[in-house]
């Protein structure tokens, strides 16, 4: 008599509440049952996939059967019924048809009374395809509804992933919603503050690694999590620039939950596509931020600089990445000429002919970008000062007057493209233009049209907010309030404070702020 050496596949669901009859006990046992009944099956294996989809074969342990098949370990595969083994007709067919026959592995899926090795003889091999396409077809159904209901979830701002990001752990009251986990949280803030200080992905790593902080995949570990990743290289992870960079991209720490950003395939899961922005579920205040919004868009800056140092420099200066060329817009690179230092356009130096170059001592365009933030800063606190002494009644009344003006000539403007609208039927009745012609101007004074009805709506909460009085609360200017009497900045608090910096040739220096475009409004608004 053959002897079988048989491999229990047990396996639950993907993101559903399993019925208790497909429980990872009750599967085992079972199959344990059925194994009794035979003296000539030995059970040398038992597979578990919890939490995966039975639409397609990529499955950890699945593939780890798999691997022993083709060992020659196992030859037999034991499952509670089909649904376990497979939900996908395709699939299914071609494995047990094909693969399995050619392997000669016997399958048995104990509750629907399936046993290849008899079907095989009594040539009844018609009832597995049925079953499996019946199973498809609930599980299509299933994953259309699961679906429905995380898009649901995103929108009310819960979080639906499997595996909390670094920095955030699940509310235990709550598995949908995001609480701070504090020691992770302080790392974050560190890696943050050192980006904005002018450290590199690369250094920021080997400091994370000199003080023996744990990796976000060893962290979870002694957290009690048993996840693994595709790319983890080492028992114990060590820091790497990589996810150093995926943290200070990432905006889930500011409070914001972006998700659904790919649309899988169920059948498929290497055609899993990622979607534009516009189409993602994002929810802002869905947890508690661990870094501002001021802070992550100046790491967002930053990102977007060249200052790399030398491997001998032991910090990035005050500027390095962060000055501009107004006539090219090149990135100024600090280097020695002679006994002096200088921040000079590298397309001077290159001698391409495409800019004039531009250049300034080091020391000298330091002191002014230091002078001017300080003035910015001042300015800044003069006009909340006015603001909070200040009558200002009859400034906001004119400012009220003249945006009323503005509503009656976007009005008057609107009428006009209306009026051109209305008019294009004639014009194609008579013949004066084709009506392709009149499509495409339809179009252009429609969009216009739009343009200056969204520009009426702005206005009116303009308005609103000036009639309100919470134009007037400046929270913008909570940014620059911790500055006040300062008189020296490093190189964070300039990253932080500043969008821009040119250097033009006549060695003028321009600085564009955070919220510029704010305190214009406000300052114009009240002189």
């Amino acid at each position: 008599m053959k002897r079988w050496n048989a491999a229990a596949y047990l396996r639950t669901s993907k993101g559903v509440q399993e019925d208790p009859s497909n429980t990872i006990h009750t599967q085992l046992s079972i199959i344990m049952d059925h194994i009794s009944q035979y003296e000539n099956i030995e059970l040398c294996s038992i597979k578990v996939d919890n939490g995966r989809t039975g639409l397609n074969f990529d499955r950890p342990a699945y593939q780890e059967m798999m691997r022993e098949i083709e060992a020659g370990k196992i030859n037999c595969v034991i499952v509670k019924d089909l649904s376990r083994f497979s939900r996908n007709y395709l699939d299914a067919g071609d494995m047990l048809f094909r693969e399995f026959s050619k392997k000669n592995v016997r399958f048995i899926a104990v509750q629907d009374d399936v046993d290849m090795l008899y079907l095989w003889q009594n040539q009844q091999d018609f009832f597995i395809p049925i079953r499996t396409l019946i199973n498809q077809a609930y599980s299509m159904d299933l994953s259309k509804k699961i679906s429905s209901q995380l898009k649901v979830k995103r929108e009310r701002g819960e979080y639906t992933g499997s595996n909390p990001v670094y920095g955030y752990k699940r509310n235990s009251l709550n598995r949908h919603q995001l609480v701070v986990d504090e020691p992770a949280a302080t790392v974050i803030r560190d890696i943050f503050r050192w980006r904005l200080e002018g450290m590199s992905a690369d250094r920021i790593a080997g400091r994370l690694n000199q003080l023996g902080i744990p990796s976000p995949a060893e962290h979870k570990r002694r957290s009690g999590s048993n996840c693994t990743y595709a790319f983890q290289k080492n028992d114990v992870p060590l820091w790497y620039p990589g996810p150093v960079i995926r943290i200070l991209k990432n905006r889930i720490y500011t409070g914001t939950l972006e998700q659904g950003k790919t649309k899988s395939n169920p059948f498929y899961p290497k055609l899993t596509k990622r979607l534009p922005q516009d189409e993602w579920s994002i929810k802002e205040k869905a947890h508690e931020a661990i870094i501002s919004d001021e802070c992550f868009r100046a790491v967002e800056r930053v990102l977007k600089t060249d200052s790399r140092i030398s491997p001998s420099a032991k910090k990035t200066y005050l500027l390095s990445g962060l000055v501009r060329c107004a006539d090219c817009q090149n990135t100024l690179t600090r280097q020695p000429v002679g006994k002096y230092t200088y921040y000079r356009c590298s397309l001077e130096k290159e001698g391409t002919g495409n800019c004039a170059g531009c250049r300034m001592p080091a020391e000298k365009l330091e002191v002014a970008v230091q002078q001017k933030v300080r003035e910015h800063i001042e300015q800044v606190v003069s006009l909340c000062s006015m603001i909070a002494t200040e009558n200002l009644e009859d400034k906001l009344h004119r400012q009220i007057l003249r945006l009323q003006a503005q509503i009656e000539a976007t009005e008057q403007a609107a009428a006009r493209q209306q009026f051109l609208i209305s008019s294009l039927e004639p014009n194609t009745a008579d013949g004066m233009i084709t009506s392709e012609e009149a499509d495409e101007l339809r179009r252009s004074f429609q969009n216009e049209l739009n343009t200056l009805r969204q520009r009426k709506q702005e206005i009116r909460e303009e308005i609103q907010k000036i009639e309100d009085r919470t134009i007037l609360e400046c929270e913008w200017a909570k940014l620059f309030a911790p500055y006040a009497g300062q008189t020296g900045f490093l190189r964070k608090d300039v990253a932080m404070l500043v969008e821009s910096i040119f250097l033009h040739r006549d060695k003028r220096v321009e600085l564009h702020f955070v919220h510029d475009q704010e305190f214009e409004y406000i300052r114009r608004m009240l002189e």
